[in-house]
């Protein structure tokens, strides 16, 4: 039942294309797998050229669309923490903007294999 509305949910946010997919952050290289897990997006580090972030650590989580934009968590992998975070498709990148006390801060993700 749960997927049946999630289902339904997606397809009423007709003009908002679901970030699923292999994105890459330029700046170690560092590629994470967004998905749909349990009605929400998700995301998994599956590589990086950074030693200290491990493959396989959770980096967002209970992403949902809300007033025009993604909202969920996002794991900072240099302090241990879980914050607020949001992000916005557009075109091939994500723009994601979060809270680190009182810093507002925010990065790209560039969709993997984009061209293709």
């Amino acid at each position: 039942m749960k997927t049946l509305i999630f289902t339904l949910a997606l397809a009423y946010l007709t003009a908002q294309e679901i970030p699923v997919g292999v994105w890459m952050y330029k700046q170690d290289s560092s590629k994470i797998e967004l998905f749909n897990k349990d009605g929400t997006i998700s995301g998994t580090l599956i590589s990086s050229k950074n030693p200290s972030n491990e493959p396989g650590t959770e980096i967002f989580k209970n992403f949902k669309f809300k007033n025009g934009k993604w909202q969920g968590e996002l794991y900072l992998i240099k302090v241990q923490q879980w914050v607020d975070a949001s992000f916005q498709l557009k075109e091939n990148l994500l723009l994601v903007e979060y809270n680190y006390g009182f810093l507002a801060k925010s990065f790209y993700l560039l969709k993997e294999n984009h061209h293709k």
